[in-house]
């Protein structure tokens, strides 16, 4: 896992509410776990999950099916919250410049 959001195009996120904050400021939407599994397949928009880490969160963007295995291994309890968003804003925003393939 390597690439985080920490800001939004209007503010640094807050280390707790990173859900909300991007959902506020980039029109990110929340979907389940089964949704984010379909959405990194098709590769249309970009999914983020956030991770509460119990001090503060993370929001870290899925760019791949390997990727999302990461982020949904069962024996990690953490609490998760599945957003997708604009690609492009999120790619630009975690620092991602992979190409696809």
């Amino acid at each position: 896992m390597g690439y985080y959001i920490n800001k939004t195009t209007k503010r640094k996120m807050p280390a707790i509410g990173k859900a909300k904050c991007l959902i506020d400021d980039c029109g990110a939407t929340k979907i389940s776990v089964e949704e984010a599994e379909k959405e990194v397949v098709r590769k249309k928009d970009a999914v983020i999950c956030v991770i509460d880490n119990g001090l503060f969160e993370a929001a870290g963007l899925i760019y791949d099916k390997n990727e999302f295995i990461e982020f949904t291994l069962p024996m990690d309890m953490r609490k998760r919250t599945f957003l997708k968003m604009d690609k492009e804003l999120a790619h630009k925003l975690s620092g991602y410049a992979k190409e696809e393939k």
